[in-house]
């Protein structure tokens, strides 16, 4: 009898279908967390209204903050900044962020983009600046407006050519937020709205064949929501 020969599949398919699993569970739980901001945002503030009201608050001058999805997104990110007056209601400090984009926010921070292009931010360092609004006199949970200005670059790959462009520019971020306090007034979630302002903008993106080919461009405008958990020391 005529033995068949089995059909081997290479390992390199089964690697690739697991990034692309991977890839995908990563985009879901972020487009989760960025459409459940507002809810998230009300959840907060019944605990912090409910556990949070101490009569006296002891003086923690700093904080450090990080955003649990840059790490979720292969990144890392970090707020460390100090209260410059006397209760403490403003802070200046230095932030920093970098990430692999997700898909579903390409196209909405760069033209001339695709979502199975690759885009990471590979960068970011700005200034901050956070005033606390005096809003809810006997608790230390309260909104606030902030801004950012700093530089900040990306690195785009091409699905299709595998071309690489560098990209860098300098934002201005006007920043609306809520400070939601926990555990004695030292822990805090911070849900907050972002608009970036992009300007400044270069890159090292080249088509001979197509001189009025601009290549993937950051946008003037994008608006983020963003999440983040603190710390007072």
């Amino acid at each position: 009898m005529k033995k068949h020969s089995k059909t081997e599949i290479p390992k390199e398919f089964f690697w690739n279908k697991k990034i692309e699993t991977n890839e995908l569970i990563i985009n879901l739980i972020l487009n989760f967390y960025m459409k459940k901001t507002l809810t998230l945002m009300f959840v907060l503030a019944t605990i912090s209204f409910a556990e949070a009201q101490e009569s006296e608050t002891k003086d923690r001058p700093f904080r450090i903050e990080a955003e649990p999805s840059a790490f979720i997104a292969h990144g890392y990110s970090l707020l460390a900044s100090y209260g410059v007056n006397e209760d403490r209601s403003m802070s200046v400090g230095l932030y920093t962020l970098a990430l692999d984009i997700p898909d579903f926010l390409k196209t909405k921070m760069f033209d001339s983009v695709a979502t199975d292009d690759k885009l990471r931010m590979t960068f970011e360092l700005a200034g901050t600046f956070r005033y606390k609004i005096p809003l809810f006199k006997n608790m230390e949970s309260n909104p606030y407006v902030g801004i950012f200005i700093g530089y900040q670059t990306y690195k785009h790959t091409d699905f299709v050519s595998n071309n690489e462009t560098k990209i860098s520019n300098l934002f201005l971020t006007p920043q609306v937020g809520y400070e939601f306090y926990f555990f004695r007034q030292m822990l805090y979630f911070n849900p907050s709205f972002r608009l970036v302002y992009e300007f400044g903008k270069n890159s090292d993106y080249s088509n001979p064949l197509n001189l009025n080919d601009a290549g993937p461009e950051i946008k003037d405008w994008v608006w983020l929501p963003s999440f983040s958990i603190g710390i007072r020391l």
